[in-house]
């Protein structure tokens, strides 16, 4: 063989050489930006959805401590006041067992700041029971226990917003 052919062989080898790896390079560049950008956005609906269960968390106890002040000044409210704080007890328990489970799953860098937060709120709705059966101090118990989940829920708020802006992505990447 001569040397042109010897050189169009070569050529052509390294030419099918450098398609394929590229085909490989381009498909693995592919798959490893779309799994990027699949596992931040599952990271922000996770958040948004924690961020959503810590508000109707917020509200329950709000409410429950709403029932406990009306229920201070007019002792006749409501007859049946122990079945409405358990039945909004039970409910919050489970809203907290659904965060528990989503830092768990999906947001293992802030499960410690989650934590703290299902902690906090477990020891008010503790504290909104123990009060409503005791009747002493109750409206403080319930001032103190406003504020202790006022700041439990904005701390979670940051906590959730810092994890969203720095990190974007969860652990895996």
């Amino acid at each position: 063989m001569d040397k042109t052919a010897i050189a169009t062989i070569l050529a052509t080898m390294l030419g099918g050489i450098l398609a394929i790896i590229g085909g490989f390079i381009a498909t693995y560049s592919t798959q490893l930006i779309t799994g990027i950008t699949e596992s931040r956005k599952l990271v922000r609906d996770k958040a948004e959805e924690l961020y959503q269960l810590s508000n109707e968390i917020k509200e329950k106890v709000h409410l429950l401590i709403m029932f406990e002040q009306k229920a201070l000044m007019d002792p006749n409210y409501m007859q049946d006041k122990k079945y409405f704080v358990f039945d909004h007890i039970f409910e919050l328990s489970s809203k907290i067992d659904q965060i528990e489970m989503i830092a768990n799953l999906y947001l293992h860098k802030n499960v410690r700041d989650v934590n703290i937060y299902c902690l906090k709120t477990r020891e008010c709705t503790s504290e909104i029971i123990n009060a409503s059966l005791d009747q002493k101090n109750l409206d403080q118990i319930l001032k103190d226990v406003y504020s202790k989940l006022e700041t439990a829920h904005y701390e979670l708020k940051q906590s959730i917003a810092l994890m969203v802006i720095e990190r974007g992505q969860p652990n895996w990447l």
